[in-house]
């Protein structure tokens, strides 16, 4: 079988083109393209399995890389040897370096059409070793566990699944986990964010290559409460179980050292590396989502991350509504510039950090940071899946606790072309999502949409690795009957599956108080009904217990509040 390879080269393409086309190579070019537009034209036809794209060609970032792997390419980026750790981010199978002979591209262009996995991690040797009688360079063939498996398309957007990704913490261009381990047990992104799972050991520094004996394993054994550990998909309709996710499991500790008297005669040995610091446990990412008619999602977000900072779980807020952003006017923040597009434009060049993520985010209050949303909704192309997967990850690295607010609409692209989709960012936060917080209204027609958007959650699997908590706000009599709280409960148990809701009582007067003020509940009124079950929702997220005056009490003034107007 002659697999089919398309260059779209600035310089040495003819090289590159012999070296491929030689016979017995297995593989044929068969387009030199003359540019991007070309190149995704070639992919898109589905008449080649790999693209050898230059870096210096218009257009490359990680959007357009992200189209090419959707589209069910490989990818093999060719740029200069500095710029390596940059290339690395934009999400290519492999990056090669200008300098390398054309043989040692062609051979990592075979590899790659043949589903190898080539070592192109920035800081390594050319990739690429002569066989010692002048033939073509033979790719270093190296474990899955440095470099990142392509996925099969799954319709969620363009490179939802097909992104590099690189594990938080680590520097630019560190060898990624992937999806398997050493040993060859699939390890998920989502099964090393549990709490419970063992530290992963620290990468091989530039320029090594594990054995297979020194390939990166994982200890994590499957827990007998862990439905995946028996074949059983994860239970999302019961909200009141502790998220996995933020359970805390028993820690492991290792044994002391055995105390050793120091003397003058004891000598240091330079030799011995440094002990490497474990790393910090990666953020957790909470998106607010749910039906359509502004049943408060923004409200709800921005109050639960300032519940959870109050709680000492440092937060950052972030608005990704690309229909109706409001963050910045329920805050009393700027809005002239949008942070969150500064920061994804970043991330398509490859050029994001923590430090560029910290440098963009507003202080709001102490241990509560905001990243604005965008400043009209027309502007929503700026925000690329592909871009916003590498946010996600060093949002991650940032703080603990990540508070996504998005908008309503989650329709996909129809897949006939390259262009972005509308509602790009809520189905690349949703993909991301360790928890997923449905809002719906406390009124007939708020429950209904909510069951609606609820069934879509489920039915469609916009968020596979997420559990979800729904809220229901602004309850109150006068919409929901004289028993509001259980009637509410009985109509999404009967027709959204929902047992325990948490229920916002209906409080005016904190609402327009806090939005008149820029301010968040807590700030406004501390002891208020609906702040109080807002302060529950984020002890629930954070598997903390309650107050001593928890629902009992702030529930009562609240639906009195809702019923009389009084407190």
């Amino acid at each position: 079988m002659t697999h089919g390879i398309l260059l779209a080269l600035t310089d040495g393409e003819a090289d590159v083109v012999r070296a491929i086309d030689t016979p017995g190579s297995g593989a044929k070019v068969v387009r030199r393209c003359a540019d991007l537009a070309e190149l995704l034209g070639g992919v898109g036809a589905g008449i080649g399995t790999v693209a050898v794209l230059s870096s210096h060609m218009p257009g490359v970032d990680r959007a357009s890389v992200g189209r090419i792997t959707a589209a069910g390419a490989r990818v093999l980026l060719v740029g200069p040897g500095p710029d390596a750790g940059r290339l690395a981010q934009l999400g290519a199978d492999a990056v090669a370096a200008e300098s390398d002979p054309a043989g040692t591209v062609a051979a990592m262009a075979i590899a790659l059409a043949r589903g190898e996995t080539v070592r192109g991690r920035p800081g390594a040797a050319a990739p690429g070793a002569h066989d010692g009688q002048g033939g073509t360079p033979v790719p270093d063939v190296v474990p899955e566990a440095w470099t990142r498996s392509v996925a099969t398309p799954t319709g969620r957007g363009a490179g939802d699944d097909q992104a590099q990704e690189r594990p938080p913490g680590s520097a630019d261009g560190a060898p990624s986990t992937g999806d398997k381990d050493g040993a060859g047990r699939p390890t998920s992104r989502r099964a090393l964010h549990r709490p419970d799972a063992a530290p992963r050991a620290a990468p091989e520094p530039p320029g090594s290559v594990p054995t297979p004996d020194e390939a990166p394993r994982s200890n994590e054994a499957p827990r007998p409460d862990d439905p995946a550990a028996e074949g059983t998909p994860p239970h999302d309709g019961v909200i009141s179980e502790v998220p996995w996710w933020l359970s805390t499991g028993a820690q492991t500790t290792s044994a002391p050292a055995e105390a050793t008297t120091s003397t003058p005669e004891d000598v240091v040995d330079e030799a011995a590396p440094p002990t490497v610091p474990p790393p910090e446990e990666p953020g957790r990412i909470v998106v607010v989502w749910g039906a359509r008619g502004a049943p408060g999602r923004t409200t709800v977000a921005v109050n639960l991350a300032a519940e959870a900072a109050a709680l000492g779980t440092r937060a950052v807020v972030v608005d990704a509504d690309t229909e109706a952003p409001a963050l910045a006017q329920v805050l009393g923040l700027p809005d002239d510039i949008s942070s969150i597009a500064a920061v994804a434009r970043h991330a398509a060049h490859g050029r994001l950090d923590a430090d560029v993520a910290r440098s963009a985010l507003a202080e709001v209050a102490d241990g509560l940071t905001a990243l604005t949303g965008l400043t009209r909704p027309d502007r929503w192309r700026e925000l690329e899946s592909a871009a916003l997967e590498s946010v996600w990850e060093v949002l991650r690295e940032v703080a603990p606790l990540v508070v996504v607010d998005v908008g309503a609409g989650a329709e996909q692209g129809d897949g006939t072309d390259f262009g972005p989709v509308r509602h790009q960012a809520t189905l690349s936060a949703l993909a991301a999502a360790d928890e997923v917080v449905v809002v719906g209204a406390g009124d007939p027609v708020g429950v209904r949409r909510l069951v609606l958007a609820l069934t879509e959650l489920r039915e469609r699997d916009l968020a596979p690795d997420a559990r979800r908590t729904v809220v229901v706000n602004r309850v109150r009599r006068a919409s929901a009957g004289p028993d509001h709280e259980r009637a509410v409960r009985e109509a999404l148990w009967r027709y959204g599956g929902d047992q325990e809701p948490h229920l916002v009582p209906d409080d005016p007067g904190t609402a327009d108080g806090a939005l008149l003020a820029g301010a968040t509940w807590r700030e406004q009124a501390p002891s208020g009904g609906a702040r109080r079950a807002v302060e529950s929702l984020a002890r629930h997220l954070l598997a903390l217990p309650e107050g001593r005056d928890a629902r009992s009490r702030w529930w009562r003034r609240g639906a009195r509040v809702a019923r009389t107007g009084r407190g």
